[in-house]
């Protein structure tokens, strides 16, 4: 004779804020609704072309240094600094040109010239910044220009 028992296990109510599903009333998995607010802050964005070309940035941040706004971009050929001054206010401005610099394989490009940035969208309260760029650098004694074009910065955080 065989005789088999089953015990069942009185199972622990799952908490539906942390159950990875997409539950009624929640705006996302596991947030809004009664659960805690969803982040609705998008991803940071910065692209520009160089010369033309489209650039891959692989480093970007956005510094308030208490005075100014200092957004920074690289890969392993290029480090560009745009000093966008003080104010933060949506608008077009020229870049302040002390902290404004830019190195290309190795090789600073100190000259400045046709330089603007519009700072398109400024959330205080999650601290973003949104706008776009325009600049040339360039070296005294040499004719090559580095024209940073179509230059796009979205939700940087500082």
């Amino acid at each position: 004779m065989l005789t088999i028992f089953s015990c069942k296990k009185k199972e622990e109510p799952v908490d539906p804020c942390t159950n990875g599903f997409l539950d009624p009333g929640e705006q996302g998995v596991d947030c809004g609704g009664s659960c805690a607010p969803c982040n609705s802050i998008p991803p940071s964005f910065l692209d520009f072309t160089l010369n033309g070309s489209d650039v891959l940035v692989t480093d970007k941040s956005l510094q308030f240094n208490g005075t100014d706004y200092i957004l920074s971009m690289s890969n392993d050929s290029i480090f560009i600094t745009l000093n966008l001054g003080s104010n933060p206010s949506p608008g077009a401005y020229t870049p302040t040109l002390s902290g404004t610099s830019c190195t290309y394989n190795g090789i600073p490009y100190p000259n400045i010239s046709n330089a603007s940035h519009v700072i398109s969208h400024h959330d205080s309260i999650n601290q973003l910044l949104s706008g776009y760029f325009d600049i040339d650098f360039s070296r005294t004694g040499f004719t090559d220009t580095l024209h940073i074009t179509n230059g796009v910065f979205e939700y940087m955080p500082y």
